[in-house]
């Protein structure tokens, strides 16, 4: 017997149109974004991503519309992840621990799906075509830098972080660094090297401008 849904109006049930999806929206999604980060948005093909999320691509158009559609739940998955690291990384008690725990959270992701790629991705949406898929990801991103710099000139204002500091040029850095970490995950660089790099990074942290035997 086909499925029936209920009215409530007491009206004679109607059949449903259709069959039921049969796959997981979680899992298609992280699928398609293993593709899109390989690919970016602009090389990865519908047939490439309908086959590495196992469906077929009417189902693909008749779940997400579009290539964009799809890729748009693929960004709020990403901002979902780097919102929820980037919250714990600016409550870190000093600006030093902030820094280390972007770099270092950002090589520490499994199954090579790597921290922070919404960013990289766009950076290959590069056609005419991809304006709109371009803007939505530099708004994302812009959200965390903008939060980056106002926790680091806080910092500077408790002492945390020399005066003549510039909070937006060290923000600025911070993530440049963490881009390329993420691109050396993604060529396979060992992690110890990643980690030493981190090291190194931070080797050349400001000092701070307030009580050298205070916290941090």
């Amino acid at each position: 017997m086909l499925p029936v849904e209920i009215e409530d109006d007491g009206a004679v049930p109607r059949r449903r149109r259709g069959r039921p999806r049969q796959f997981d929206p979680e899992a298609v999604v992280s699928a398609a974004r293993r593709i899109f980060w390989i690919k970016g948005y602009e090389g990865a093909s519908i047939e490439e991503l309908s086959a590495a999320m196992g469906i077929s691509r009417p189902s693909l158009y008749a779940a997400f519309g579009s290539k964009e559609g799809l890729f748009d739940k693929v960004v709020d998955e990403i901002a979902a992840e780097n919102f929820a690291f980037m919250r714990l990384a600016l409550e870190q008690i000093c600006a030093r621990d902030v820094a280390a725990h972007m770099l270092r959270g950002a090589i520490g992701v499994p199954d090579g799906i790597a921290r922070g790629c919404l960013e990289l991705i766009g950076c290959v949406a590069g056609g005419p075509q991809d304006i709109s898929v371009r803007a939505n990801v530099i708004d994302r991103n812009a959200a965390a830098r903008r939060a980056l710099a106002a926790r680091l000139e806080k910092a500077k204002q408790e002492g945390d972080l020399p005066a003549a500091c510039d909070a937006q040029s060290i923000s600025s850095w911070l993530f440049a660094v963490m881009q390329g970490l993420i691109v050396q995950a993604a060529c396979n660089v060992d992690r110890g090297t990643l980690l030493r790099i981190v090291d190194l990074t931070m080797a050349t942290w400001p000092p701070r401008d307030c009580d050298p035997g205070a916290p941090c």
